[in-house]
């Protein structure tokens, strides 16, 4: 468990399931990932609770929980084959309110202090500008726009790539 003085990051329950449907049920944010299916139902979100449960290997997944210890989003960093990456999402209702940028800095914060790699990749679809303004204030860096297949949609989508290395990482946040 991590915490801020806003956030915790914690395994979401099954009791947080319906939050997470309702959440995730929204082409707003579902549309953000190319992974999410929609429609997005509970049966979707208890599954998707399980598989985090079992602790994967290759991968670090928790959820975002506000000062109310309310369930409010996602956030994991996954095994690629181009290295560790970084994916996030938000509720609807937690937009605009600065939490996703603070869960990222906890959760790299607690990557690069504990897993031993040089560098953490990201990427948004160039439809999500305000995933783009997070990935800034975190310091990554652009390398290319790439174009990805979305099965679960049967089309493709524009996306950034980005890259942060442990370096750029802790000259930022040294104070």
């Amino acid at each position: 468990m991590l915490k801020s003085s806003r956030l915790t990051l914690k395994l979401p329950s099954m009791t947080d399931a319906p939050n997470m449907a309702e959440y995730l049920n929204r082409q707003d944010t579902a549309g953000m990932m190319g992974h999410i299916p929609m429609p997005y139902t509970l049966a979707d979100a208890e599954t998707f609770i399980t598989y985090i449960m079992s602790s994967p290997a290759d991968e670090m997944v928790t959820g975002i929980f506000n000062e109310q210890d309310k369930f409010i989003g996602v956030i994991s960093i996954r095994q690629t084959d181009r290295g560790h990456s970084l994916g996030y999402w938000i509720g609807h209702p937690f937009w605009g309110k600065g939490y996703m940028t603070e869960a990222c800095i906890l959760f790299i914060n607690n990557f690069f202090s504990t897993i031993n790699a040089e560098f953490l990749l990201v990427s948004h679809f160039l439809i999500n500008p305000a995933s783009e303004v997070i990935i800034n204030k975190l310091g990554f860096k652009y390398q290319q726009t790439v174009t990805y297949e979305i099965p679960l949609r049967n089309t493709q989508e524009k996306a950034k790539r980005y890259k942060l290395t442990k370096q750029d990482w802790n000259a930022k946040n040294e104070n």
